[in-house]
């Protein structure tokens, strides 16, 4: 049987798995072979599992057999002195902790004491050794906690040392060993041996860097992407892929059954609000164009039937830590359409934003999204769909508090025509004032809304604006497109009428 340690030489990572390859090198003989390759992750998928090697047309494999293996008692009792060490750790971070939290008791009732009754009579020297034994004894204090704090501090460091080892030992009492049976027709040296596998715990993430030059109305687009992985052997040295595509997601879509209608009945729902994570706030501001060295070389981009990879240029490194690693992908420049919108029903700010169309080639996955203007964090969120190619983008950049709006009802007037029919009718009235505090002029769009009938009893009808002055879907929103000059100021109003019958009940006016 022959040993064979072999390396790893790519990985394909997924959005939620991992594909790696590892070569070596074999010398067989005529007839039959036997090759050994041990110490494999225990994460490794057993079906998965493929065998390459060079001279097809001289060699057969006749068996493949993935098997379970333990970690010899040298690494166990690696694992046995780590914790301890990391007992005797904790124990001492508790101790620092109780001391603190004697110290801080003490000083509480050392501001809190009163050496002289209400009615005694007390001398200035008493009162001034009074007050520098307070001093002395609190800055001892002060300087106590300090000193503590940073032991504490030293303790946690080391503490996160020895668990991140320690987990890499106990990832799993188990690893796996690869056995080949395979025969060959001919003495063969030297020969290349390519296994790969799948692997769980392993992921990518796109990361968005967005700059945006208000001055040269650019915007600097940057891809990352964010790997992490937990697969129980370190990637070194390895040429890194990222991929959208899913595996073992080919299952064709269930067929479809009948379409039934009936009459609608309420049912209480609970609803959930999700929360997305912030992205990390860059430490120097400064597009990543101008980070990127000289002989910088862009991924490979390949298009696949049904999904796209990145193959990540030179050799990568991502340890089996489950932190994230980030990695730039591409860059594009783009002009874009930059302006002021504004929606005072909802807010009372003016939101800078940059149309755009995608600048890339390929899609954008949903990801997170850090958003700079001139150079400052203005931004940061998860996009919550795919951007295709030359798909339209609207950015927010930011409030602006140099642009001042107010949002008014002026008035609300009831009417019943109680002669002529028994239908109520109100109207409604309201006004946006928006004021450019700017030395420039500005363009701003200000959007509103007033109420859809979706039943013919109810009429509702605007009057002001008419179409000529602003955009008026069929849902019932109005933008307005506005141009103000530096320190100028306008009123937009809107007013609308709601007609429906006296004996009928109206929802989702108010």
């Amino acid at each position: 049987m022959q040993l064979v340690n072999p390396k790893i030489t790519h990985v394909t990572v997924f959005t939620n798995n991992a594909m790696v390859t590892k070569e070596g090198k074999v010398s067989l003989k005529k007839g039959e072979n036997s090759i050994y390759i041990p110490d494999l992750t225990p994460n490794l998928i057993d079906n998965s599992l493929q065998v390459k090697l060079d001279g097809v047309s001289t060699i057969k494999i006749s068996d493949v057999k993935v098997k379970k293996t333990y970690l010899q008692k040298l690494q166990h009792d690696n694992i046995e002195k780590l914790q301890s060490k990391l007992d005797q750790i904790t124990a001492l971070i508790q101790n620092d902790i109780d001391e603190m939290a004697i110290v801080t008791n003490s000083n509480e009732f050392l501001k809190r004491i009163t050496p002289f009754s209400h009615n005694q009579k007390v001398l200035p020297a008493e009162i001034e050794a009074h007050t520098k034994f307070l001093e002395k004894t609190l800055t001892d204090n002060y300087n106590r906690l300090a000193k503590i704090e940073v032991h504490t501090k030293e303790l946690q460091k080391e503490k996160v040392s020895i668990e991140k080892e320690l987990n890499t030992l106990k990832t799993s009492d188990e690893s796996k060993s690869v056995q080949i049976e395979l025969y060959s027709s001919t003495d063969l040296k030297d020969q290349k041996v390519e296994i790969s596998y799948m692997v769980n715990n392993a992921h990518w993430n796109p990361l968005y860097i967005i700059h945006a030059d208000s001055i040269s109305g650019k915007i600097e687009w940057s891809n990352f992407t964010s790997i992490s992985q937990s697969s129980g052997e370190d990637w070194a040295d390895a040429s890194i892929e990222i991929s959208t595509a899913k595996p073992f997601s080919a299952k064709a879509p269930d067929t479809l059954e009948g379409w039934y209608i009936d009459i609608y009945r309420p049912s209480s729902r609970n609803y959930s609000k999700s929360a997305y994570d912030q992205v990390e706030m860059m430490a120097e501001p400064r597009t990543v164009a101008s980070m990127l060295p000289d002989t910088y070389a862009a991924p490979e981009i390949q298009q696949e039937s049904t999904s796209f990879s990145f193959v990540l240029p030179g050799r990568n490194t991502i340890p089996s830590d489950n932190q994230p690693h980030k990695i730039f992908i591409s860059s594009a420049e783009k002009e874009a359409n930059f302006h002021y919108r504004a929606v005072p029903r909802v807010s009372s700010f003016a939101y800078l934003t940059a149309d755009l169309e995608s600048p890339f080639s390929f899609p954008l996955l949903r990801g997170e999204m850090t958003l700079l203007l001139d150079g400052q964090v203005v931004g940061m969120h998860n996009t919550l769909k795919t951007i295709f190619p030359k798909e339209e983008v609207q950015l927010s950049l930011g409030a602006d508090e140099s642009i001042k709006i107010e949002y008014k009802q002026q008035k609300k007037y009831s009417k019943e025509d109680q002669f002529i029919s028994n239908d109520t009718h109100v109207k409604y009235s309201y006004s946006h004032e928006i004021s450019n505090g700017k030395n420039k002029p500005i363009r701003i769009d200000i959007e509103d809304h007033f109420p859809v009938s979706r039943n013919e009893q109810i009429k509702v009808v605007l009057d002001t604006p008419q179409k000529e002055s602003a955009k008026i879907s069929e849902d019932g929103i109005i933008i307005w497109n506005v141009e103000l000059s530096a320190h100028e100021k306008k009123v937009l109003p809107m007013q609308f009428t709601v007609s429906y019958p006296k004996k009928i009940e109206i929802e989702g006016l108010e």
